[in-house]
């Protein structure tokens, strides 16, 4: 999508967590986009970035606000990591700048499953973003009255989505915003698009039968039971 723009981007990097879907992603541009491939820089790793860890594949991630500036694998001193409670809302930004930065953050429908929770990567995120740069994504939010049980004990396992990012979520999108602003963020907005993407995407996985079938079934759950399929865009100041 992006190097399909006219003109393409200077330079993409993309994150994935899984090897799989960086050699998959790396044949899908040599067979659509040869000519830019060397614009891509690959790097399959967690897509949170965390501070507090000096492995060199660590200081290498893309999230690094750090990154050809401190953060590097020669040793160099790197931000120190803040430890997010469930209950922490009072997050704050580092006021340490990035070498360069982002133009544009891209998450395709996975935020909910990034560690250690949702607070503690667009903290990392706003760091490495430019001035007047755009975080772009999807989350799925859980109704405020979801059963804890299921929060803590069968769907993070079910679903590989660590707890935070199911429990204590914001409890309607003015108070997500809020989050998002305490952040550091500017220009946030966010739409509800719910009724657009859980009832066709479930008759979609209904099609592929199976194991999909009960994916179909836990997203009609879903559906019924008041989640938010929500779309967030935001900026950081200039």
């Amino acid at each position: 999508m992006h190097l399909s723009q006219n003109p393409p981007p200077s330079s993409l990097i993309a994150l994935t967590s899984l090897r799989s879907e960086t050699t998959q992603a790396q044949e899908l541009i040599q067979d659509r986009h040869p000519e830019l491939a060397h614009l891509v820089s690959w790097h399959t790793n967690s897509a949170s970035f965390h501070p507090s860890s000096t492995s060199p594949k660590n200081l290498e991630h893309p999230l690094n606000p750090m990154k050809g500036y401190m953060g590097t694998s020669d040793g160099s001193a790197a931000p120190a990591e803040k430890d997010y409670n469930d209950e922490d809302e009072s997050v704050e930004t580092s006021q340490q700048k990035a070498a360069g930065g982002y133009d544009l953050i891209y998450i395709l429908d996975s935020i909910y499953h990034f560690p250690p929770a949702l607070p503690h990567f667009l903290t990392t995120a706003i760091q490495s973003l430019s001035p007047g740069g755009v975080i772009a994504y999807t989350d799925i939010v859980p109704p405020s009255n979801f059963p804890s049980w299921l929060g803590y004990w069968i769907l993070p396992t079910a679903l590989g989505v660590p707890t935070r990012n199911l429990m204590n979520r914001p409890k309607d999108l003015e108070v997500y915003k809020a989050q998002l602003e305490k952040i550091g963020y500017v220009d946030v907005k966010i739409e509800d698009w719910t009724k657009e993407v859980f009832p066709g995407f479930s008759k979609f996985l209904w099609t592929k039968g199976g194991f999909w079938k009960g994916v179909a079934k836990g997203v009609e759950w879903a559906f019924k039971n008041e989640w938010k399929f929500i779309a967030v865009r935001a900026a950081k100041q200039e």
